[in-house]
């Protein structure tokens, strides 16, 4: 299997190993969930995961005083539309491959430069 897409359930909440064993797991979507909270090892274990979506999630916090995602193949994430309200260079400390970052449609009213700093693959911001 190399994609998962569990967009537009109501999902709240997935047991942090529940990836574990799906090492050609590629694409995962989960926009549109009611997730509360994502442990920063649920994506560990999956080597060559480049795409996650968590658009539309209601209720979830983006952590600004750690790492909340710890993947080193991520390459495109999104989170948009209300589902961060402030990032910090440790929120992306550990996704260092990220190309595309797509933060559109939340309620940021500042970003810190040297989360750009911390991307140094970055080649697409929204």
């Amino acid at each position: 299997m190399n994609d998962l897409d569990l967009r537009n359930n109501r999902i709240e909440q997935f047991e942090r190993d529940i990836f574990c064993g799906l090492l050609k797991l590629e694409y995962i979507n989960m926009e549109g969930n009611n997730l509360r909270y994502i442990h920063p090892v649920t994506f560990s274990g999956l080597p060559i995961l480049k795409s996650l979506y968590l658009s539309k999630i209601c209720g979830f916090q983006t952590p600004t005083d750690r790492h909340f995602i710890n993947s080193h193949s991520l390459k495109i994430l999104f989170m948009s539309y209300y589902i961060v309200s402030s990032v910090s260079v440790e929120t992306f400390a550990n996704v260092s491959a990220l190309e595309w970052l797509h933060l559109s449609y939340n309620y940021l009213k500042s970003l810190d430069i040297n989360i750009l700093r911390a991307l140094p693959k970055l080649s697409t911001l929204s």
